[in-house]
């Protein structure tokens, strides 16, 4: 498993720390959506077996990626997500 580090940096001044596998289909990566995104939507961040963040893009003022994690164990809310042993998040 691969995971690329993300920190969401809000108008506020917060950050939000978020991580998603290294190898999600190109148009659904956090950046991505977040280039894509128009100021009145709302940016979703984790997935139905984790906690859900839902960011209004409107308050982010950027995002900035941190470093890759090779190797690094699954937590155990990996374990019935089938799509995360495929290497493909949503």
């Amino acid at each position: 498993m691969c995971l690329q580090e993300y920190r969401i940096h809000l108008i506020n001044n917060q950050v939000i720390n978020a991580a998603e596998e290294r190898f999600v289909p190109e148009d659904k990566r956090l950046h991505n959506r977040f280039r894509a995104s128009k100021p009145d939507d709302v940016l979703t961040i984790g997935t139905e077996e984790t906690s859900r963040a839902f960011i209004p893009v409107r308050n982010i003022l950027y995002i900035s990626m941190g470093g890759v994690m090779w190797g690094w164990p699954l937590p155990t809310f990996f374990d019935k997500n089938r799509q995360s042993k495929k290497g493909v998040s949503t």
